[in-house]
């Protein structure tokens, strides 16, 4: 088993799908691809290889089977599929707190379960057991007592996003059980919860297997804590019991790694430190006095690479906020951005419906929130009718209000 580190100067995929075929394509056998098989992050990163692929071959080639690990779990993210398995959550959640005396607000508990269900997948992903109670606060031990009532129902584990992550993992390791014969390529992965560091683990006991990682570091720092930047990248060299010297670089321009970015983390300076060192020539700094117009900067250089022939562009970001915030300039273009994160199910015309018929029963059926309802597009009563109920509405209010004053 051989283990790769692609510098970050190089096209991750554009290098790895060179690799591949150099390594296990033979022009006399068809079929010599199609026996890989590679472990992707996302499908967007299969969809991307295959074009790499289609791009570099120079003869027929049949696509090697590619398999995805992190597409299942979108962890802050949802989109309008996701509406019914948290309506399901929904009601388990509300009878869970009812049941212990405790009166959410419908609203309230809807506009949390987000990051509730996040919660519980990352603690059911990583096996975290419940640590002592002398330790717990109080909403820690409701927590975990929905932690437990969680894992008694098989429903709704099969639902969690964590568990059909584990179900691809099962797929991954029957697969190398059953042809232990073909060539497996665990690239760009970096998760390191137990069941995933136990495949590699697995894919390291041949020696026609493949790990393909970032670009790694011989020497992080003294002290290599979860924080750092390299601390997953040390962790799965540790299952693979590979030493960073043992790494094989793959592509790119290695002169390169002593730049901005791995000089600062490699010499443990400050974001503070970073931003007021001498920054290389390939690297610029903008400052923006607000988010509104940081968005806009973002959006004007991707127009100006937009325009620009064989020039790409890529935002990084974990800010789901000012993604929007890009897009929404871009579209004053006609420009449409390939976003890979999903929208937000608060967003998107299914959530905004559930939130309303939450406020709605929060509210007791009062005026202004059940009008919001009905005048959403997923209503039954027709908009005309909505408009006209609003109408005798505001006149009764006003008339009211006459009577009051006179």
């Amino acid at each position: 088993m051989a283990v790769f580190s692609l510098p970050s100067s190089a096209v991750f995929l554009d290098v790895l799908s060179d690799h591949i075929l150099r390594c296990y394509h033979r022009p006399t056998d068809p079929f010599s691809l199609r026996r890989v098989r590679i472990v992707l992050p996302t499908k967007r990163a299969c969809r991307q290889f295959a074009e790499a692929l289609k791009r570099q071959a120079t003869t027929p080639i049949l696509f090697p089977q590619m398999y995805t690990l992190t597409e299942a779990l979108s962890t802050t993210e949802q989109g309008e599929d996701d509406l019914p398995r948290l309506l399901r959550f929904f009601s388990f959640f509300y009878e869970f707190l009812r049941e212990r005396r405790l009166s959410p607000l419908p609203c309230t508990l809807f506009a949390s379960l987000p990051a509730l269900i996040a919660l519980l997948e990352e603690a059911f992903l990583y096996e975290i057991s419940e640590p002592s109670a002398g330790l717990l606060s109080e909403k820690a031990e409701l927590f975990w007592a929905l932690y437990k009532a969680i894992s008694q129902s098989s429903e709704l584990m099969a639902t969690l996003k964590s568990a059909q992550r584990f179900a691809t993992l099962r797929g991954i390791e029957t697969q190398i059980h059953t042809y232990p014969e073909d060539p497996v390529v665990l690239a760009g992965i970096t998760a390191i919860f137990p069941k995933i560091l136990a495949v590699f683990q697995l894919v390291g006991k041949s020696a026609h297997n493949m790990v393909v990682l970032p670009e790694i570091m011989p020497n992080p720092g003294k002290s290599l804590t979860p924080e750092h930047p390299q601390y997953a990248l040390h962790t799965i060299l540790g299952a693979l019991a590979c030493s960073p010297e043992e790494v094989i670089p793959l592509g790119g321009n290695r002169d390169r790694r002593k730049g901005f970015v791995l000089q600062a983390l490699t010499e443990g300076k400050s974001s503070k430190d970073a931003s007021s060192a001498e920054l290389p020539d390939h690297v610029t700094l903008i400052e923006a006095a607000h988010a509104q117009e940081e968005a806009f900067i973002i959006a004007l250089l991707f127009r100006e690479s937009f325009a620009t022939p064989s020039q790409t562009a890529a935002l990084i970001t974990p800010d789901p906020d000012l993604v929007q915030r890009v897009e929404e300039h871009l579209k004053r273009w006609n420009l449409t951005a390939d976003i890979s994160q999903a929208r937000s199910l608060a967003l998107s015309s299914a959530g905004v419906f559930a939130l309303l018929c939450a406020d709605v029963i929060e509210e007791n059926f009062a005026d202004a929130p059940l009008l919001a309802l009905l005048k959403h597009p997923f209503s039954f009563l027709p908009l005309e009718v909505a408009w006209k109920l609003e109408h005798n509405l505001r006149c009764g209010v006003l008339t009211s209000l006459l009577e009051e004053t006179s």
